[in-house]
């Protein structure tokens, strides 16, 4: 807020609804602007997954330990201000456990050949899916948001949206 109402990045964060903390702040830094869709996706999906009991993360690229890192720092960073603040419930860390399996979904692999690169099962690794195909929506719709970024997401959402993952075309059957 600043004294004439919302600021940008204000109105940028009322229009997500879920994780809209760390896409703010993440908006507002430029880093969104610098991912390219599967990126972005990945990105999403470590905003939406909490991983069970003794999961382990996988083994990253070294462009996810990256962004890894940034979403760290960010976390951190919006963590500090909620406990000033007394803001709670807390903001969840990110978890990029789903990222490989997100890597060989965008590239148009088999739900079979993906589900072997998660611990998720089939289920959850649908709903997760779909949990970012909603927050990408979000993203191209929100007001402060540059077209390269609105695209960048709807082709993201096109990269996602195929086979058990499209809700829509199961309906249609």
């Amino acid at each position: 807020l600043n004294p004439s109402g919302l600021t940008p990045k204000g109105r940028f964060g009322a229009s997500i609804f879920g994780y809209e903390l760390m896409l703010a702040q993440m908006h507002e830094a430029g880093v969104l602007e610098g991912l390219d869709e599967t990126l972005l996706s990945i990105l999403l999906a470590a905003l939406v997954f909490e991983p069970r009991k003794n999961d382990h993360p996988p083994k990253l690229t070294g462009r996810v330990l990256k962004l890894q890192k940034t979403a760290d720092d960010i976390f951190h960073a919006v963590r500090r201000a909620e406990v000033r603040y007394r803001i709670f419930q807390h903001t969840k860390p990110p978890y990029f456990h789903l990222a490989p399996a997100i890597e060989a979904w965008s590239a148009g692999e088999s739900f079979e050949k993906t589900l072997r690169q998660t611990t998720a099962d089939e289920g959850e690794l649908v709903r997760m899916l779909r949990m970012v195909i909603q927050l990408l929506r979000e993203l191209w719709n929100a007001p402060e948001v540059s077209d390269t970024l609105k695209a960048r997401a709807r082709n993201a959402f096109s990269k996602i949206n195929r086979g058990v993952v499209d809700a829509e075309r199961q309906l249609r059957v």
